[in-house]
């Protein structure tokens, strides 16, 4: 939302919406980006809106916290601007501090972007407060930290593409945009099956599909185009599954060494975590990965069985059937016991 003073009354979410198009249509020099491990819909939001940017004039630069995964990568197309991955290095910091327009995608707290000095969420916080830049937050999951000038939350929206593809629909986009956002509101649904996926959601498709964005490429470049080695690390993760709680949870674990040793990074486990739930009477699947100094829990649900508390109990957040959290309190095997630990807890109490 617009920061107002504590008398002013709160603007409407029509309000909101017309003033971030008015401040996206007025942006000469823009920097977007996105969350850490960036998935599907950070990707489609990002490029999907570094495509409607470029295409009417402003200098874009989308600079992503960590690289795409594998499947991802092919949405990283030529354009007009540029696409990077942040290193913090002097020029970085000075496209940052130049920006006029910095938008965030997908991420609801600037220290999810890393707390030092030289880190992406610092060097956009210390933006803030200034008259000549415009921090503009669009997202969909709830808490959101108020770190932006104009702040856009929509929760019960089912991705960040979805809000972007109605922002725009009264426009002409290109297949480019309409691909981007297809991908992400194709993977933030599951394939158009979790909840949230509704007749509006259908429609919004069918839109994207009218402008160009092929479902049959997206889902073959998406489900079916990882490497070969990121098909191996599946394997790893499916033989690592074990089941909890009466069968209700399954847990698939992934060491550092396993992607390392693979030629492939911790970023080529994005989806994963959904295999869990493809098991009858499970009701809950955690993925747990090993990166350096933190330990990354996915946790997904179904029914009446929720993971948004669950996950915000080691710091995270999300939605109600789909969560995660960073850990770097504990080591590795610590972090893995008391996630299970948890979660055993919290489906004994559901």
């Amino acid at each position: 939302m617009m920061n107002q003073p504590a008398s002013t009354p709160q603007p409407t979410s029509e309000q909101i919406r017309l003033h971030v198009r008015t401040v996206l249509r007025g942006a000469q020099r823009a920097v977007i980006t996105t969350h850490q491990r960036p998935d599907g819909d950070a990707i489609g939001s990002c490029m999907g809106l570094h495509h409607v940017l470029c295409e009417q004039g402003t200098t874009v630069t989308t600079m992503l916290p960590d690289p795409a995964p594998s499947n991802l990568q092919w949405m990283l197309g030529p354009g007009t601007g540029s696409v990077e991955v942040w290193t913090g290095d002097d020029r970085q910091q000075q496209l940052l501090a130049a920006a006029d327009v910095i938008i965030v995608l997908d991420l609801n707290d600037l220290s999810r972007l890393g707390i030092r000095e030289s880190d992406l969420g610092e060097a956009i916080r210390r933006r803030q407060g200034d008259e000549t830049c415009a921090i503009v937050n669009i997202d969909h999951h709830i808490q959101p930290e108020d770190f932006a000038s104009t702040q856009w939350i929509d929760t019960e929206a089912p991705a960040v593409c979805a809000m972007l593809t109605d922002l725009f629909q009264d426009t002409s986009i290109s297949s480019e945009t309409a691909m981007a956002w297809y991908v992400g509101l194709m993977t933030d649904t599951g394939s158009f099956r979790f909840p949230r996926t509704t007749n509006h959601t259908f429609a919004q498709a069918s839109w994207l599909v009218a402008c160009g964005a092929d479902p049959v490429l997206a889902a073959e470049h998406v489900l079916s185009g990882g490497r070969f080695e990121r098909e191996l690390l599946l394997g790893i993760a499916l033989q690592s599954m074990k089941r909890y709680a009466g069968d209700a949870l399954c847990v698939m674990v992934i060491r550092r060494h396993h992607y390392e040793d693979l030629g492939v990074s911790g970023q080529d486990t994005d989806g994963f975590v959904h295999h869990t739930l493809s098991i009858a009477g499970v009701a809950m699947g955690i993925l747990i990965v090993e990166f350096e100094h933190v330990t990354k829990v996915s946790f997904r649900s179904k029914g009446t069985t929720y993971v948004r508390d669950l996950a915000a109990s080691f710091g995270g957040g999300g939605h109600l059937y789909a969560a995660g959290a960073r850990i770097t309190d504990h080591p590795f095997d610590d972090a893995v016991d008391r996630v299970i630990q948890a979660a055993v807890e919290a489906l004994a109490t559901a």
